[in-house]
């Protein structure tokens, strides 16, 4: 079964990988995100795959209630 996604096609100013790239390396931005814990993880192979988890900020009174939706 063949998804039925539309087609790509690039569209200006980013024509393709090297210009995202080299506007990376141009204007850098830092993400947003709170101090994170470093994760290892092990593989079946023997080797370790690095992972940064990052929690939100604790939140003691939240500002909006807590919704659920049940479906069934």
């Amino acid at each position: 079964m063949i998804p039925s996604h539309a087609p790509f096609s690039p569209r200006p100013p980013w024509l393709g990988g090297t210009l995202q790239t080299l506007r990376a390396l141009r204007w850098p931005f830092a993400a947003r995100l709170t101090p994170g814990h470093r994760l290892w993880l092990p593989l079946a192979d023997g080797d370790a795959l690095a992972a940064m988890l990052h929690l939100p900020p604790l939140v003691l009174e939240p500002a909006r209630p807590w919704r659920c939706w049940c479906m069934g």
